[in-house]
């Protein structure tokens, strides 16, 4: 089973994806302008060009964040269009919002009301027909036309919920015309070797090119460690597990009611010697900090004057290669009770490790109110307080989308597989700030950083930067 294949049906199922949605952009314009004006003539080509340049780099942005570029998103159609209405309603307003601003923007874009309203409508329907029905069937007899032995995708494990997966797959336009699927429900072995070497058994004598595994009463640790060696191996593989749904972050294009799933049907992106990560981090730690100045003078002059003590809050936290680097925050807390390296925090983080979720009302975090002060209060929920480490990415202590940065006395509590998070750098943000924050247990939010670590990508990073964004405006999960 090799990934290189997948990877190729994956970035073909893409750039098909791509192509049929600009051109259901472009030509919604068509009969939108024809039915208000009744001729084409009504704007000159800049006019086209730049509306529908508009709206190509939001309709594209907008899909990374929304995943409608991945090979699975036939899988559910409800969703799909779900998500296409949502992304049309979006661009239309932000269009709308952008020409009103600007005020003359004849010329450039169109100014007329009944136009984008059609044409709204008209990309709905125009997208949503081409990637349910369309585009399934040009992919397919593509597909069938450069490769003629198909692909096969193994459905192993739990026997109450395979038939169900195989189900779902077989009734995807795209994987119907593209896959055969092979089901062996069974019980899944106990130890993560033992069902690696299943799974490398069935998919050589199955012929299959991807995975999909069904762990039943497995705890995560056993899942993590099944998915490395996958990963390690160069398996596409899909992970689906009871677990996943509790973790807040999930692939929804496969995943049941009660059955959550993760995929890894693409290459992760590589750490070593990454120059494009280090230069966006740069470049876009830069920026950020020159358009934010004024926020983060206002913030440190009210930290100064709202209590005794220093503007920032420096600790020691571990990064990649297990390095050790001084970590920034705005100071929150009163300057003589910080000691987050303290006793407390230590018995805290303790229980915290042994299963006890950190949003329970008599936990550390929540029992040090009287040690914040006002300031701090709001900065943390927004999490203002920690902007400041923008500067470590700067440094490259940091990048902007990663695990959190682990404090040295938590790692003696790590597992193997936990400690995969200090193959990459921790970062500014990432999937547990986005997807799980204080609400989460240890072992579930270790279980999202250690995700990070093997699928992260350039479009993952675009999208959970995005999403870190109604986060912070809602205070989701801040102390």
């Amino acid at each position: 089973m090799k990934r290189g294949r997948q990877l190729a049906l994956n970035r073909t199922y893409q750039g098909f994806a791509i192509l049929t949605d600009m051109v259901c952009l472009a030509a919604a314009f068509i009969p939108a302008t024809l039915l208000r004006f009744g001729s084409l003539d009504a704007y000159p080509a800049t006019t086209y060009l730049g509306t529908w340049a508009f709206y190509a780099l939001w309709l594209f942005m907008l899909s990374i964040v929304e995943n409608l570029y991945s090979f699975r998103t036939s899988m559910n159609r409800t969703m799909y269009s779900y998500r296409m209405i949502r992304l049309v309603l979006v661009t239309t307003a932000a269009y709308a919002i952008t020409v009103f601003l600007l005020k003359n923007t004849r010329g450039v874009f169109f100014d007329s009301r009944i136009v984008i309203v059609l044409h709204m409508f008209l990309w709905a329907i125009f997208g949503i027909t081409a990637r349910m029905i369309i585009l399934p069937w040009v992919y397919g007899y593509w597909h069938k036309f450069c490769n003629a032995n198909g692909s096969c995708a193994l459905v192993v494990g739990n026997p109450s919920e395979a038939e169900k997966i195989s189900a779902l797959i077989r009734k995807a336009p795209v994987y119907r015309q593209t896959h055969s699927v092979t089901t062996v429900p069974m019980d899944l072995p106990a130890h993560p070797k033992e069902i690696y070497d299943l799974c490398v058994t069935l998919s050589m004598q199955k012929k299959c090119d991807q995975v999909f595994i069904l762990f039943g009463n497995h705890d995560l640790n056993c899942v993590a460690e099944t998915s490395i060696l996958l990963h390690d191996a160069g398996f596409p593989f899909v992970i689906f597990s009871g677990h996943i749904l509790n973790l807040g972050y999930f692939d929804p294009w496969l995943s049941l009611e009660d059955y959550g799933a993760v995929s890894f049907l693409k290459q992760a992106r590589k750490t070593k010697n990454d120059l494009v990560a280090r230069v966006m981090d740069i470049v876009i730690g830069s920026a950020a900090i020159v358009m934010i100045s004024p926020l983060l003078l206002a913030v440190a002059l009210m930290v100064r004057l709202s209590s005794r003590g220093p503007v920032f809050f420096r600790q020691t936290r571990v990064g990649l290669g297990s390095r050790h680097f001084s970590f920034l925050k705005f100071r929150s807390m009163t300057h003589d009770l910080t000691g987050m390296n303290s006793s407390d925090h230590r018995r805290y983080f303790a229980e915290y490790a042994r299963g006890r979720s950190s949003g329970e009302p008599d936990m550390f975090k929540l029992n040090q109110k009287s040690r914040i002060t006002s300031v701090g209060r709001l900065i943390r929920k927004t999490s203002i307080d920690e902007l400041p480490q923008l500067f470590n990415v700067i440094r490259g202590e940091m990048t902007l989308v990663g695990p959190r940065p682990s404090i040295p006395y938590e790692l003696e509590f790590y597992r193997n597989w936990q400690n995969r998070r200090f193959t990459v750098k921790p970062g500014l943000t990432g999937i547990w700030q986005v997807y799980g924050r204080s609400r989460l247990p240890f072992d579930h939010a270790q279980f999202l950083d250690f995700l990070y670590t093997i699928d992260m990508s350039y479009s993952l990073d675009f999208r959970l930067v995005m999403k870190t964004i109604p986060v912070i405006l809602m205070g989701k999960g801040g102390v």
